[in-house]
């Protein structure tokens, strides 16, 4: 229950003789360290990215051609994504390996393929035996955005029937095979196949969204899971419980106007601060509910106007949703100010990685309290999840 700070702490309490409820140590480090995690996922035959783990840059240098770019950079034991980053290429290889040997020395840090794909997690609710997931959440931004900024979806509308039985199926063996006792989150990417990309042996943020949306309070159960009685015992089903008959949406809410010089292009790792939860009869519904309190992005009027940075101005699939959606779409290449009334505005878009929350752009939003998306292809999810785009006044 105590998050990552705690899971840190167990080795050594456990070695002063101190009693851990939950999950045990030997199924804690099954999830925490990288080679008893390969072994654990290799032994279930459950797929995940290839990588290694490299203690200096020489060795990072040596791993990454060898896994394939891009690679993911991780260093290990850090709250947050924090120095975690996408890399194309070995220069930038050792600009962020540098980053991520000083967020945490001495530690190794992790090398894996990134793989491109619809990113998803479940926080299950175990006894040690028995594995019950109350719903899977399915990101809308994809892979490569920290989960902790992304928006999340439940139930999933994209995911097969196949992929969520997959989901299901390898969520319960890590947990029967770690036999974990209480809470346990676990993310995945749905590519070419479902991979497992990390496993948390406790209870994760989304834990009050999931509480909230399916009816399951997941920290008193666990609680009473980890003090000993079964899932039996509380009259839980094993397996994927049935879905609530609403859809649910998690924004995250960013404190870019109060943070001066921030870096604030969406990446893996976090920076949102808060999140906002809508529900509704339909996935549309429940999205321009959250989006109103995080975003602050509502109904569009046909005309408005969207002001997209020459990256986002880039991705098509936005600017035709957008046009579709009768909105107008201004590419600002300018490093000054925008003159725009702010009123005629309906959203800002940057998608430059280099941007920070003085960036010109940014400010003017920022200043104006325009919405401000610091990745396109949240907004250009947010005009999927919509149906026809947003609904427009005209």
């Amino acid at each position: 229950m105590g998050g990552q700070t705690a899971i840190n702490l167990t080795k050594e309490l456990v070695q002063r003789g101190v009693k851990i409820l939950g999950t045990s140590l030997q199924g804690i480090e099954q999830t925490e360290d990288r080679h008893q995690f390969e072994e654990l996922l290799k032994d279930a035959g459950i797929a995940q990215p290839k990588g290694a783990t490299a203690l200096n840059l020489a060795e990072a240098k040596a791993i990454a051609p060898v896994v394939g770019y891009p690679v993911m950079v991780r260093p290990s034991f850090v709250l947050g994504g924090r120095a975690m980053a996408v890399v194309e290429n070995e220069t930038e290889l050792v600009t962020y390996v540098n980053k991520a040997l000083k967020a945490a020395p001495n530690q190794p840090v992790l090398i894996d393929h990134y793989v491109a794909g619809l990113e998803c997690e479940v926080d299950i609710l175990s006894d040690g035996h028995d594995v019950l997931i109350p719903g899977i959440m399915e990101h809308l931004e994809g892979s490569g955005i920290h989960s902790g900024d992304s928006m999340a979806l439940y139930p999933p509308v994209r995911l097969t029937s196949a992929q969520q039985k997959e989901i299901v199926q390898t969520a319960i063996a890590i947990g029967q095979r770690v036999h974990c006792l209480g809470m346990m989150n676990i993310q995945f990417i749905v590519a070419d196949r479902v991979y497992v990309i990390e496993v948390n042996p406790r209870a994760s943020r989304t834990v009050p969204f999931m509480s909230k949306v399916t009816g399951y309070h997941l920290a008193k159960l666990a609680t009473r899971l980890i003090l000993g009685e079964t899932l039996a015992d509380l009259g839980l089903p094993s397996g994927l419980a049935s879905p609530s008959n609403h859809f649910a949406v998690k924004v995250p809410v960013f404190s870019f106007a109060k943070l001066a010089g921030l870096t604030c292009r969406l990446a893996p790792e976090m920076k949102s601060t808060g999140e906002t939860i809508g529900i509704g009869e339909s996935p549309a519904v429940a999205l321009a509910k959250a989006l109103a309190n995080s975003y602050g992005l509502v109904t569009p009027v046909k005309g408005q106007i969207v002001l997209l940075d020459p990256v986002a101005a880039t991705d098509t699939k936005l600017r035709a949703q957008l046009e579709q959606a009768g909105l107008r779409v201004e590419v600002w290449v300018s490093q000054q100010l925008p003159t725009l009334e702010y009123q005629r505005v309906w959203a800002v878009v940057n998608d430059d990685e280099a941007q920070t929350t003085t960036t010109p752009l940014n400010y003017y939003a920022l200043s104006n309290g325009v919405p401000l998306l610091t990745a396109a292809t949240s907004l250009s999810e947010i005009m999927s999840l919509s149906k026809v785009g947003v609904p427009v006044v005209n």
